[in-house]
């Protein structure tokens, strides 16, 4: 995907109704035909809760998973949520497309950190200053769909498990 870098920002505009989520994001992403060789920039939308912001998509890859007779897609992005992350906090963000990437929509969150040393939710500030960003996704056993995000705190390597092909996540954990 194609970042907001520049002081630019994402395209964002009410969802349509009906839709289950308050905001659609229009981000730039590329596609490929020939395994890599060759690129084309699309407009894909991503429908979001309200208020999470997508802070950067550069660092997203695409996993292709088989579910019956159709094709999933899964990414991430790092993204913000005001009020809740802090500033500068960052957390990991699935989206899942069912149209082979043309839409998005959110999924779930991987990984976040609490703003507030005291809170029982999250680590702490003082481990995870900007708290998770750039991940990446692996699938590590096809036949159960079974998926691995890893992903950076700024001090150390996480990892996180989904096989509820990125619905839900184990508890992040440094590795």
């Amino acid at each position: 995907g194609l970042d907001a870098t520049g002081g630019q920002t994402f395209a964002t505009v009410p969802s349509p109704a009906g839709s289950g989520f308050a905001q659609t994001v229009s981000a730039q992403l590329l596609r490929s035909h020939d395994d890599g060789m060759h690129q084309i920039q699309e407009t894909a939308v991503i429908e979001l809760p309200a208020g999470l912001q997508i802070v950067r998509m550069t660092h997203s890859n695409i996993i292709q998973l088989p579910v019956g007779n159709t094709t999933v897609l899964l990414s991430q992005f790092y993204g913000h949520l005001p009020n809740v992350d802090g500033d500068g906090k960052y957390r990991v963000v699935a989206i899942r497309s069912d149209t082979m990437g043309k839409s998005w929509y959110f999924t779930s969150t991987v990984a976040w950190d609490a703003v507030s040393t005291a809170s029982k939710v999250g680590p702490s500030h003082e481990l995870h200053p900007e708290g998770f960003d750039e991940a990446s996704l692996v699938v590590t056993d096809l036949s159960s769909n079974l998926i691995a995000c890893f992903m950076r705190t700024g001090k150390a390597l996480y990892r996180s498990l989904s096989d509820t092909l990125g619905s839900s996540w184990s508890t992040a954990d440094p590795i």
